[in-house]
């Protein structure tokens, strides 16, 4: 089963940006060029955003754009 999407008004509370930001954030990261960790540790150095909240993220962009390495 695929999580739900954290809701856009907890994103902001937690990470002061919306989804379309931090889809924004990852295209220019250009994510499927990168490892899946590469991503998670970006979100948190760079853009200081907690662990928890940058696998979401990454999980959910992942997922959207068609790049979820999980499926077989």
């Amino acid at each position: 089963m695929v999580p739900p999407r954290i809701p856009e008004d907890k994103l902001e509370y937690k990470t002061g940006h919306g989804w379309e930001h931090w889809e924004g954030v990852l295209d220019t990261f250009r994510l499927g060029e990168y490892e899946y960790a590469s991503a998670i540790e970006h979100l948190k150095t760079e853009h200081e955003m907690s662990g928890c909240f940058a696998t979401a993220v990454v999980n959910q962009y992942e997922r959207e754009q068609g790049l979820d390495r999980s499926s077989p």
